[in-house]
């Protein structure tokens, strides 16, 4: 952009305390990504982008008042925000800004680049031989990680998760949270909703914006819950007000050039690199190592079935065809996973999914009349989870429901091979589901529909502890709240049932 030069220095003033983007590029200076040394802050397309559609648009003109960007990395964006903040607080009286990180070393870093853009643009005028003082305000507290301006009753901080200024009470007009895939899902949470309330009521100058890069564990992290919730309509009650700005590699073509992003590309993988680089929003969501399930393959058995359950495409009833029924179990509390049914038919050489399976939160002797009628229209093999459900388990019984499936083991009393009732669900049991499971994905003898259940498959993942070892659980949801497993759990509970004769005496 090419500026029309001040006739004077009243009206530079003027023009750097009302624009922002004319500040940086006029008087500050950066940290050159391509090892240049220190050079002149010139925004790039992306930092461009964000500063039109997000900071100065929406709103009349007013800027966006939070917002959450998903970015691909090294193109600026905390140095762009950070320098945002900055003017924000050299000209508005009053005014109280916190950039915070998780780490320590993040901080460290993005205090230096605020300082870096702070005396850049007071030697600036110095270097012009005018007087700073005339177009700045001298810092009344000079600090390791920010500035007082007690003459504006303004001030920045850097500041980390764990330290002050996260809380609800102080009063923060402008808040940058970095890298908040990053946090630590303990304190992600509550963190940001304490700077939300720590940020004036009904106040129409109120900034702020988390960022995120997809690295490993984002899916278990609460930026993928807000970054999702971000993208709902405004007028669903999920959606938390936010606005989402995505930048990938296509917006800067002149760094991310195709020598760059195929080196990037040998050096990290496939996967990784889709998710540290990513040119569209899809590539924010490419599995990882730790997916248990292949995304293509999910997709596969989704297309087999053209989005339609088995029962609305038999021109007939389903009388005589083979069924299968999934049954997933939990306390069925509020907060607890959902009371999860599947049922799947044997049609056009796969296990179609029969029809939309019960998903709700009830207590277990309801759930278990539910599954029973299902189970009575829909005559096969019932396949209960035995860890979670003897209470379904003992009304089905009760209810004499056609069907139910019985597991042999070895009883530890009498050390006989017996049938109980109900699939017992631990290491071993879990492990031979995902590999049938997977096996079933692999040779197309699977159809599905429900699109939660392509959603939990897509994010079911290897567990491993802090040491590396495998986890106890194996396998299950991301770590984040909301995040669930039911459905998974429910599918290849269900097939489990193939192969199963139904026995005419009732196990124990």
């Amino acid at each position: 952009m090419r500026w029309q030069k001040p006739k004077n220095r009243q009206e530079l003033r003027e023009r750097i305390a009302l624009d922002a983007r004319y500040f940086l590029e006029t008087c500050c200076s950066v940290v050159s990504s391509d090892g240049r040394g220190i050079v002149p802050f010139r925004l790039n397309r992306p930092q461009q982008r964000y500063y039109n559609e997000v900071w100065i648009g929406g709103d009349g003109g007013r800027g966006i008042r939070r917002d959450i960007v998903g970015k691909s990395r090294k193109w600026g964006f905390t140095t762009l925000r950070s320098g945002l903040a900055l003017h924000g607080v050299l000209y508005h009286r009053g005014r109280n800004a916190r950039l915070i990180a998780q780490r320590q070393d993040t901080a460290y870093e993005v205090a230096k680049t605020l300082k870096l853009l702070y005396e850049s643009a007071w030697k600036y005028f110095e270097d012009i031989g005018d007087d700073p003082r005339y177009f700045l305000p001298a810092p009344t507290g000079d600090f390791v990680a920010g500035y007082d301006f007690k003459g504006l009753r303004s001030s920045i901080r850097v500041d980390t998760a764990s330290g002050r200024g996260v809380g609800r009470s102080d009063r923060n007009d402008d808040i940058y949270v970095i890298e908040l895939a990053d946090w630590q899902a303990t304190i992600a949470e509550d963190s940001v909703a304490n700077l939300i309330t720590s940020q004036p009521v009904g106040s129409n100058d109120t900034r702020f914006t988390c960022d995120f890069n997809a690295n490993t564990n984002w899916a278990s992290s609460h930026a993928y819950v807000m970054w999702e919730c971000a993208q709902k309509q405004h007028d669903d009650p999920d959606w938390n007000e936010f606005q989402h700005f995505f930048a990938g590699t296509d917006d800067w073509p002149e760094k991310y050039t195709d020598e760059f992003l195929a080196e990037r590309r040998r050096a990290l993988g496939p996967k990784r690199f889709a998710t540290d680089y990513p040119r569209v929003i899809a590539d924010l969501y490419v599995q990882r190592d730790t997916a248990v399930f292949d995304a293509g393959l999910i997709d596969d058995a989704f297309a087999r079935t053209g989005g339609q359950y088995l029962c609305d495409v038999l021109t007939g009833s389903a009388q005589g065809l083979r069924v299968l029924h999934g049954v997933d179990s939990s306390g069925g509390g509020p907060e607890a996973d959902y009371q999860t049914c599947f049922s799947f038919g044997w049609h056009d050489g796969m296990w179609w999914e029969l029809c939309e399976p019960i998903r709700v939160r009830i207590d277990e002797d309801v759930y278990a009349q539910m599954v029973h009628e299902r189970a009575t229209e829909y005559p096969g093999v019932c396949t209960v989870e035995r860890k979670w459900g003897l209470g379904v388990n003992s009304v089905l019984r009760d209810l004499n429901t056609p069907g139910l499936y019985r597991h042999k083991e070895r009883d530890k009393v009498t050390g006989k091979r017996v049938r109980k009732l109900g699939f017992p669900m631990n290491g071993p049991t879990k492990g031979s589901c995902i590999l049938d499971f997977k096996a079933m994905l692999r040779d197309g003898t699977i159809g599905l529909v429900t699109p939660e259940l392509k959603k939990e498959l897509v994010e079911y993942e290897w567990k491993t502890k802090d040491d590396g070892t495998q986890h106890e659980s194996m396998a299950g949801n991301p770590d984040r709240k909301g995040a669930h497993d039911d459905c998974v759990m429910a599918a290849m509970i269900a097939m489990q049932g193939q192969g199963y004769e139904v026995a005419t005496e009732w196990a124990a």
